[in-house]
């Protein structure tokens, strides 16, 4: 597990390291600490569905905020609710196909007790090798409908 006891940046590009080795469904295990948090990813495949890294304790309003490294943020957030599906893979794609969302946008929604975040790449739909998804847990407070992108991304 990494953790990150003061406002600095986590350093998932070792995240990238590791999948370029071929380590087969790495995932990470991430815990911020007290006050404001970034979780930083540099590239939407880093997190994908078959093996989503966790983040333990995401709180927006303490100023938790997820980065994206050479992307843009997101034009969007939507929350799309709890998802009813046999796995998260049918999950994320009904997830997808529940909202209005375009390209370079991002979701949030339930499957099971869990709440996930996915960033979707530059095509509309939901791609399983090329969309980000991450298991976020803590006070996320989802109501249904758009979201203020700024209080996730920064």
């Amino acid at each position: 597990m990494l953790t990150k006891k003061e406002k600095r940046d986590i350093p998932i590009f070792l995240h990238f390291c590791l999948c370029k080795i071929n380590i087969p469904n790495l995932e990470l295990l991430l815990t911020g600490g007290t006050g404001s948090d970034r979780f930083v990813y540099s590239n939407l495949k880093a997190s994908l569905v078959d093996a989503p890294d966790a983040i333990t304790d995401f709180d927006s309003s303490q100023g938790d905020r997820f980065q994206l490294r050479s992307l843009a943020i997101p034009t969007e957030l939507i929350s799309v609710g709890l998802q009813r599906d046999n796995t998260l893979i049918e999950a994320s794609a009904s997830a997808y196909t529940h909202s209005s969302l375009r390209a370079d946008a991002a979701l949030l929604f339930s499957w099971g007790s869990k709440t996930y975040l996915s960033v979707n790449d530059k095509n509309p739909g939901f791609s399983p090798s090329q969309d980000l998804i991450l298991e976020i847990a803590g006070s996320v407070g989802t109501p249904i409908g758009a979201l203020n992108v700024n209080d996730y991304f920064a």
